[in-house]
């Protein structure tokens, strides 16, 4: 399986460390959401669509069909 939010992070060329500053959490958490190990929370997930500017269903797809989902589809302009 793809990881969509470690490739949508390198296209950017923004490290972990910088997107987990940007999101408030550690770069140890990022790397276990990459890596499969750790499911992001809905807020964790909004901050990393809009800090990489996609949609959060495209980073995390596989939670887009969820009844409970926190996903917004429309691009954020990066701040």
């Amino acid at each position: 399986m793809v990881n969509t939010l470690r490739v949508r992070r390198a296209e950017r060329r923004v490290t972990q460390l910088k997107l987990a500053q940007a999101c408030g959490i550690s770069q140890s958490q990022i790397s276990l959401i990459e890596n499969g190990d750790a499911e992001p929370k809905p807020e964790e997930i909004r901050k990393m669509a809009k800090f990489l500017r996609v949609p959060a269903s495209v980073l995390f797809p596989e939670l887009a069909s969820t009844a409970v989902s926190p996903m917004s589809d429309a691009p954020v302009a990066h701040v």
